[in-house]
């Protein structure tokens, strides 16, 4: 999703280009309420947040590229095989990818253009996703469902309960997102990014597989203990 005020590796920087031409393309600007990608759907606005990621993605070709995030195709060999559920999904790039891999995937967003263009890219790898249009701000995960629940550039405060209780014992979740810059600090971003810290806490009881903060970006695997971790 947009406003692209960081660049993890090289690879964003093409992203970033593309997803300005973009833009500029779909004729208005869109001024998400977030500051990172994937992050407009925690906005109080839903059908608005709706109307701009419909609009960001209604355009030619994937604006943030077919393949998946380095933190995913890095993650793999941690994953336990069965169900996983990306959150914020998008245009599917890492649903596609788990998917191609032998994982049968649920995809949740706000957007239909993404859901469509989700859809697409799957066929394109010879697999399916089962997918849900929903505002993440109101989705209800069922208990212990999913061996692995991810959300990559997409942080909803409001989800962190419904997904320790949504993984399943032995699970995985997987999250890559943009920090907070300080506790207290940035104004709506405090809201929608995880504060230093935060991560950890929420799913203290887990094992922890990777945790990485550097500069203003969090990379957490953690694993829900076989007993006694909701």
């Amino acid at each position: 999703m947009p406003n692209m005020l960081w660049i993890y590796q090289p690879a964003w920087a093409v992203s970033i280009i593309l997803l300005g031409g973009a833009i500029a393309h779909a004729g208005d600007v869109i001024q998400p309420k977030s500051q990172s990608s994937y992050q407009a759907v925690t906005g109080e606005d839903g059908e608005e947040d709706r109307r701009q990621w419909d609009r960001l993605y209604r355009v030619p070709g994937y604006v943030f590229g077919k393949e998946p995030a380095s933190f995913v195709r890095t993650s793999l060999k941690l994953l336990p095989r069965g169900r996983a559920l990306d959150l914020g999904m998008g245009e599917g790039r890492n649903a596609a990818f788990l998917a191609k891999n032998g994982w049968w995937v649920d995809g949740v967003d706000i957007s239909e253009v993404a859901i469509r263009k989700a859809k697409k890219l799957a066929q394109e790898n010879g697999v399916s996703l089962n997918t849900f249009n929903a505002d993440l701000g109101h989705y209800e995960i069922e208990p212990e469902s999913y061996e692995v629940v991810m959300c990559i550039e997409f942080f909803l405060r409001g989800l962190l309960p419904k997904i320790r209780r949504g993984v399943e014992p032995g699970g995985v979740f997987l999250m890559e997102t943009n920090a907070a810059p300080h506790p207290g600090v940035g104004g709506e971003s405090r809201d929608h990014s995880p504060r230093p810290g935060e991560l950890k806490a929420a799913f203290q009881g887990w094992d922890v597989l990777v945790y990485r903060e550097s500069g203003s970006r969090i990379q957490m695997a953690v694993k829900k203990p076989l007993k006694g971790g909701t």
